[in-house]
């Protein structure tokens, strides 16, 4: 499946090249027709999914695209696009697919089927990504989240003729306003760029080159007294996510609700346990009787901070935390290099006496006028497209070192979530095997965690790796950080935890297959993803799942992991402490106004 589909975007992208007026959608049609027939019989026939685990995480990492310009007027690919299907990419639906300007008979609606015309939106955003990055003559746009309701769409056709036992499902928050820290950092970025203004001003120089609405900016979260909450945005995400999944897994879903069948849990932390409502909201439409749209009561449930290993294990784990204390000076050294030379491409582009620290901040609130603003042309334009790829890289950079692959602490410490999921799938297959009565056993354990939480959990499960790293990583070798631009990378903040992104894992019961009889299947981000563990493939046996994914981290205790060893008191001769008890007295003696001093 994986070779076709880069067959058929190599050959859509090279007609790109030689036919400006290459038509996306009438390729679409004969694509998703192609992908339907190459898609059959991938999981073996007669398996039946019997359960779910989700883990969802609800922050964003903006992925600026890089797209080429194509067409004669100059028009940039996603531009075209966006125009075409009379819709923005991140909110694409099949009916915006159907423009009036296309004949019916050459309608991508006619006579195919849901499952194609689905598979037909994924090909979309998997176009726009491999254009992105093979081509040269680039001009960048903002094309905020290429997934939620176009990525799932990429597994369905597989998933439709599969009965499903269990699934585990961890995800991240959805889109967030930013913290008050850095709305508080973004108040001083606005006061030094006024300065650099003035500066600029005094001295007589030109500000013709400086963009009208740098002159005067204010941070648009000035007057905010709070931060870090789910935006609307935010909500929105989360209870479509919920809607899709119910949809996508009918025969895990069908029982009545209860909170022992799906237990929903999240952290502690407000923007997760919001993120676990919304989507709650849209898992249950239509399935209560409150009010006109029939909602219905459903539990979330939280362990304390303090002692959440499962979920906030970054939290408690001592080692991990003097870790990420020692490392974080060493990643900001890392990146300094490519900020100075963004700087200065900056210096001499504007006229401004930029420094380091405003550059960085510009970057941050590129990313946040993009993903929380919608706006796409102020702080984003004032970066070149190859200065985008080196900020995207130093950001994968510190979350490869500090969350990721980077060091073993960063993912050794979730082996408590591991756990829990390998637990909660043998349970299921218990029951399964026990012929449990349909609504007295788990279905489906559903978790709202942070970026924290989903990157330590997707290294565990050796994603985004090929089979040498992942060979690595079992012998408990170090693997080489992500490649510097221009040389491709498969480690991208971006793909690997977006808001809301998450990690799916759907436990197959499979009785007519001669082997194993249950099969785990992973899914990122709605996405089905090979494992570097289980020979590249999505489908793995379950007792294979276990012995060459699972064990080999399970040897590893949380608490020998994480818990830091007290040191060792330094004994110290009898002598020096009379000594420095009498110099104590004698300081007293010779200032009567020492007992007034705080650490007295």
């Amino acid at each position: 499946m994986f070779a076709i589909s880069i067959l058929v975007l190599l050959s859509i992208t090279a007609q790109l090249e030689a036919d400006h007026g290459f038509d996306v959608r009438h390729h679409l049609y004969d694509v998703a027709k192609d992908l339907a027939k190459a898609s059959a019989n991938k999981i073996p026939d007669g398996c039946t999914p019997i359960h779910l685990n989700l883990v969802i995480v609800y922050k964003l990492r903006l992925r600026i695209a890089i797209l080429p310009r194509i067409s004669s007027s100059g028009d940039d690919f996603a531009l075209v696009v966006m125009e075409k299907f009379e819709f923005p990419i991140c909110h694409l639906s099949w009916r915006n697919l159907n423009s009036p300007s296309v004949s019916e008979d050459d309608s991508l609606d006619s006579g195919l089927p849901t499952k194609v015309k689905e598979k037909a939106l994924i090909v979309v955003s998997e176009l726009l990504k491999f254009v992105e990055l093979e081509h040269g003559s680039y001009h960048y746009s903002i094309i905020g989240m290429i997934s939620g309701a176009i990525t799932f769409f990429l597994g369905t056709l597989l998933m439709i003729e599969w009965p499903f036992a269990w699934t585990f499902y961890i995800a991240r928050h959805g889109t967030r306003s930013p913290t008050i820290k850095r709305m508080r950092e973004l108040d001083k970025l606005a006061s030094h760029l006024g300065e650099l203004i003035k500066d600029a001003e005094e001295q007589k120089l030109s500000l013709e080159k400086v963009p009208l609405w740098l002159r005067g900016w204010k941070s648009p979260w000035r007057a905010k007294l709070k931060g870090g909450e789910l935006i609307m945005k935010g909500e929105e995400e989360m209870y479509n996510l919920g809607i899709r999944i119910r949809e996508r897994f009918p025969e895990l879903f069908e029982e009545e609700y209860h909170p022992d069948v799906y237990p929903i849990k999240a952290t502690q932390v407000p923007r997760a346990s919001a993120s676990a409502v919304a989507f709650g909201m849209g898992f249950l439409r239509e399935k209560g009787t409150l009010g006109p749209a029939r909602h219905r009561a459903f539990a979330v449930t939280s362990e304390s901070r303090a002692s959440d290993i499962i979920l906030r294990f970054h939290d408690c784990c001592g080692k991990y935390k003097a870790f990420r204390k020692r490392q974080e000076p060493a990643v900001d050294k890392l990146k300094e290099s490519v900020l100075d030379e963004i700087t200065s491409a900056l210096m001499s582009r504007y006229g401004l006496k930029f420094i380091r620290k405003n550059v960085a901040m510009l970057w941050f609130l590129c990313k946040q006028e993009a993903s929380v603003l919608d706006i796409t042309d102020q702080a984003c334009d004032l970066f070149s497209p190859s200065e985008v790829a080196l900020l995207e890289w130093t950001d994968d950079l510190e979350m490869f070192i500090l969350k990721g692959y980077g060091n073993s602490i960063n993912y050794r410490m979730g082996v408590p979530l591991l756990e829990d999921v390998v637990q909660s799938m043998e349970q299921a297959i218990k029951a399964k095997e026990e012929k449990h009565a349909p609504g007295s056993y788990e279905k489906a354990r559903l978790r709202f965690a942070h970026a924290e939480t989903v990157v330590p959990f997707t290294c565990l499960l050796g994603l985004f790796l090929d089979d040498s790293e992942f060979q690595k990583i079992q012998r408990e070798e170090s693997l080489e950080p992500p490649p510097k631009p221009p040389q491709s990378r498969n480690w991208r903040g971006s793909t690997v935890v977006p808001f809301a992104g998450n990690n799916m894992l759907v436990l197959h019961s499979c009785p007519a297959n001669s082997g194993s009889k249950y099969f785990v299947q992973v899914l990122h981000n709605e996405h089905p993803i090979p494992m570097a563990g289980c020979n590249g493939s999505d489908f793995c046996p379950f007792e294979e799942f276990k012995e060459k994914i699972v064990a080999p981290h399970l040897k590893h205790d949380y608490n020998s992991v994480c818990t830091v060893q007290p040191e060792e008191p330094e004994h110290k001769p009898v002598t020096s402490k009379l000594s420095r008890l009498f110099r104590w007295l004698f300081s007293m003696q010779n200032d009567d106004t020492q007992h007034t001093k705080d650490d007295l």
